[in-house]
Protein backbone atom coordinates (compact mmCIF):
# COMPACT_ATOMS: atom_id res chain seq x y z
CA UNK A 1 0.00 0.00 0.00
CA UNK A 2 1.24 3.34 -0.42
CA UNK A 3 1.39 6.46 1.49
CA UNK A 4 -0.64 8.78 0.64
CA UNK A 5 0.86 12.44 -0.42
CA UNK A 6 0.11 15.03 2.04
CA UNK A 7 0.34 18.52 -0.25
CA UNK A 8 1.02 21.95 1.40
CA UNK A 9 -1.35 24.22 0.28
CA UNK A 10 0.12 27.79 -1.19
CA UNK A 11 -1.14 31.46 -0.17
CA UNK A 12 -0.91 34.20 -2.54
CA UNK A 13 1.35 36.28 0.10
CA UNK A 14 4.04 33.66 -0.06
CA UNK A 15 4.31 33.61 -3.74
CA UNK A 16 4.55 37.38 -4.35
CA UNK A 17 7.44 38.24 -1.23
CA UNK A 18 9.11 35.44 -2.95
CA UNK A 19 9.11 37.35 -6.05
CA UNK A 20 9.49 41.19 -4.39
CA UNK A 21 12.65 42.55 -4.09
CA UNK A 22 12.01 44.77 -1.77
CA UNK A 23 10.56 42.72 0.81
CA UNK A 24 13.71 41.99 2.66
CA UNK A 25 13.21 39.42 5.12
CA UNK A 26 9.69 38.66 4.39
CA UNK A 27 11.45 37.88 0.72
CA UNK A 28 14.35 35.50 2.27
CA UNK A 29 11.59 33.60 4.67
CA UNK A 30 9.18 32.97 1.65
CA UNK A 31 12.36 31.89 -0.89
CA UNK A 32 13.49 29.84 2.06
CA UNK A 33 9.67 28.24 2.40
CA UNK A 34 9.46 27.56 -1.56
CA UNK A 35 12.54 25.91 -1.33
CA UNK A 36 11.46 23.64 1.31
CA UNK A 37 8.40 22.48 -0.23
CA UNK A 38 9.70 22.15 -3.61
CA UNK A 39 12.26 20.06 -2.25
CA UNK A 40 9.64 17.87 -0.46
CA UNK A 41 7.73 17.57 -3.95
CA UNK A 42 3.93 18.29 -2.39
CA UNK A 43 2.54 21.88 -3.24
CA UNK A 44 -0.30 22.59 -4.32
CA UNK A 45 -2.24 26.03 -4.94
CA UNK A 46 -5.64 26.76 -6.45
CA UNK A 47 -6.67 28.60 -9.72
CA UNK A 48 -7.92 31.73 -7.63
CA UNK A 49 -4.09 31.74 -5.84
CA UNK A 50 -2.91 31.66 -9.59
CA UNK A 51 -4.66 34.43 -10.97
CA UNK A 52 -4.41 37.24 -7.78
CA UNK A 53 -0.55 35.82 -8.01
CA UNK A 54 -0.72 37.65 -11.65
CA UNK A 55 -2.92 40.80 -10.84
CA UNK A 56 -0.94 41.35 -7.83
CA UNK A 57 2.74 40.93 -9.85
CA UNK A 58 1.86 43.57 -12.33
CA UNK A 59 -0.24 45.77 -10.36
CA UNK A 60 0.53 45.90 -6.73
CA UNK A 61 4.00 46.62 -6.59
CA UNK A 62 6.30 49.40 -6.54
CA UNK A 63 7.60 48.61 -9.64
CA UNK A 64 5.08 45.81 -11.10
CA UNK A 65 6.34 42.94 -13.08
CA UNK A 66 5.51 43.58 -17.04
CA UNK A 67 2.90 40.90 -18.15
CA UNK A 68 5.11 38.39 -19.59
CA UNK A 69 7.19 37.99 -16.95
CA UNK A 70 4.35 37.00 -14.72
CA UNK A 71 2.66 34.87 -16.84
CA UNK A 72 6.02 33.05 -16.84
CA UNK A 73 6.16 32.99 -12.87
CA UNK A 74 2.42 31.42 -13.39
CA UNK A 75 3.25 29.12 -15.53
CA UNK A 76 6.28 28.03 -13.65
CA UNK A 77 3.57 26.42 -11.18
CA UNK A 78 2.27 24.89 -13.89
CA UNK A 79 4.41 21.21 -12.18
CA UNK A 80 2.81 21.92 -9.05
CA UNK A 81 -1.26 20.47 -7.98
CA UNK A 82 -3.81 23.04 -9.17
CA UNK A 83 -6.78 23.18 -7.17
CA UNK A 84 -10.11 24.30 -9.20
CA UNK A 85 -13.08 23.86 -7.14
CA UNK A 86 -16.27 23.67 -9.29
CA UNK A 87 -19.57 24.57 -8.02
CA UNK A 88 -20.21 21.36 -5.97
CA UNK A 89 -17.72 22.57 -3.33
CA UNK A 90 -19.88 25.74 -2.44
CA UNK A 91 -23.29 23.54 -2.81
CA UNK A 92 -22.77 21.71 0.78
CA UNK A 93 -23.09 25.23 2.58
CA UNK A 94 -25.42 26.95 0.34
CA UNK A 95 -27.98 24.07 1.68
CA UNK A 96 -27.60 24.71 5.24
CA UNK A 97 -30.58 25.62 7.13
CA UNK A 98 -30.96 28.96 8.13
CA UNK A 99 -33.90 31.81 7.59
CA UNK A 100 -35.05 32.64 4.00
CA UNK A 101 -33.88 36.23 5.25
CA UNK A 102 -30.40 35.23 5.74
CA UNK A 103 -29.87 33.39 2.31
CA UNK A 104 -31.31 36.38 0.70
CA UNK A 105 -28.95 38.71 2.09
CA UNK A 106 -31.31 40.72 4.28
CA UNK A 107 -31.79 40.80 7.79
Amino acid sequence: MSAKATFQFLDTNILVYAHDNSAGAKRDEALSLLSELVAGGAIAVSVQVLQELFVTLTRKPPQPLDGGFARESVADLSHVRVHAPGPEAVRPRSTCTGSSASRSGTR
